[in-house]
């Protein structure tokens, strides 16, 4: 008679031990999850403030709007602090619109070339002058990426000759 009750015990120990096994496997496949889940909330909250701080511009010429969205970097900051401007743009080489600054930008700490394609809102070191490419062009050094255009590309890419565009930072 001992040895079964030693036996009943042993097989409930183990069933224990195995039903505990079994709810501790889950328990961390939850906590897991769960973990998952909040790292998922954290980052979709990152990205939503990150979305709302992007300084965006708006480009008015005629009765036209283009939306900039900026990088966050020293030379379209120091842009921005220039901001409202209104400044003279024209065709360069059949590939993207230019015009000068009253003065030169602050780039340091900010890239110094890129590889512009349609819609990059640049900034040419060298001479001083934005660029919006509304063709793919090479990687340029001097070239600093500013932004891209979000809406309106079309209509900078149409038009024609010298054009006046005022930029004003959008709330």
């Amino acid at each position: 008679m001992p040895m079964k009750k030693h036996l009943w015990i042993v097989i409930m120990l183990v069933g224990a031990a195995l039903t505990g096994q079994g709810w501790a496997a889950n328990k961390p496949a939850e906590q897991g999850d769960s973990q998952r889940m909040r790292m998922a909330q954290v980052t979709e909250k990152n990205i939503m403030n990150a979305q709302k701080k992007q300084t965006r511009i708006r480009l008015l010429f005629g009765s036209e709007e283009v939306t900039v969205a900026l990088e966050d970097n020293p030379a379209s900051r120091d842009l921005v602090s220039m901001l409202p401007l209104t400044l003279r743009f024209e065709d360069y080489n059949g590939t993207e619109k230019i015009s000068y600054l009253p003065r030169k930008l602050k780039t340091r700490d900010a890239p110094s070339s890129c590889d512009p394609s349609v819609g990059s809102f640049t900034y040419y070191a060298p001479w001083g002058n934005l660029a919006i490419f509304y063709h793919d062009f090479r990687h340029s050094d001097g070239l600093v990426s500013l932004g891209r255009i979000e809406a309106g590309m079309e209509k900078l890419s149409n038009m024609r000759g010298d054009f006046s565009v005022r930029l004003e930072k959008m709330d």
